[in-house]
Parts: structure tokens; sequence; C-alpha cells
């Protein structure tokens, strides 16, 4: 294998295990939550004022939590997205639950724009850039 072949299944091998790699338990014992997105290192915190997204639309969550344990987190605020070079703004609520490794890895978000509810299922998993909310489902 040539060097350059060898140093980019290092950095593929590196990016897959980033969100998955065991962090110590906060100093209260509380699961943090991907509050970044491509930032290098990735940011993990509890009780985030800002979480940003990586699915189509991207954006970030404005949030207040109103309950954080040590199974589930749930929150409300405001959101915004980006569809064609326009930025939509949203009412949100969140849900944050599945701790692994002290990391919640599931982000439910239900979103109320244009007159219509959507639920989306994020999960904590690996883009090119690192550790980012990932859509499963169809967001209806």
């Amino acid at each position: 294998m040539t060097g350059n072949k060898l140093c980019a299944v290092i950095i593929v091998a590196v990016l897959s295990s980033a969100a998955w790699t065991a962090v110590p338990a906060t100093a209260d014992g509380l699961p943090t939550l991907l509050a970044t997105f491509g930032a290098t290192p990735a940011v993990y915190r509890v009780r985030p004022r800002v979480v940003e997204l990586d699915q189509a639309e991207g954006g970030e969550l404005m949030l207040h939590w109103s309950s954080w344990t040590s199974t589930e987190a749930t929150g409300s605020g405001t959101g915004e997205s980006f569809v064609a070079s326009a930025i939509n703004r949203y009412r949100a609520v969140v849900h944050a639950s599945d701790p692994r490794h002290g990391r919640f890895t599931v982000l439910e978000l239900t979103r109320a724009e244009g007159g219509r509810t959507y639920h989306e299922k994020l999960v904590l998993g690996n883009s090119i850039v690192g550790p980012s909310w990932t859509e499963q489902g169809d967001g209806s």
C-alpha cells in the first residue's frame, strides 16, 4: 500500500470511530449532546443552547432544556433551516435519548413550519467532516 493510500485508510478509520469514542462522564454523570457540526474536535455539551444540524436543510436549533437526565432530555425553542437560499425559521421541540458511551445518540425533532408539523429522527453518525446528526426516515 502506498503512503497516500495508507494515510487515507487511517483518516477514514479515525473519522468513522469519532462519534463512538468513549468519553468520561460529566461531573454530574449526565450524558452530553453533539452541539457542533464540522468543528474539530467535535463539541459535546450538557444542555447546549445551540445545536448545529447536518441534514439536507442544515441550520441550527436555539434551545431551552426543560429536562435533562441520565436517560433522556427534552427541550424546545426555535430553529433555522436553509432552503433555496432562504432562511426558514420555525418552532421546535426536541427529545434526546439512547445514551451510549456518555453521549445521547438519538435526537427527535418536531417542528412547526408553514402550517404543517414535521417529525424527524436524527441519529448520531459520521460525515466526511466528523460526527454529525443524520436524518433517519422520511422526515414527515
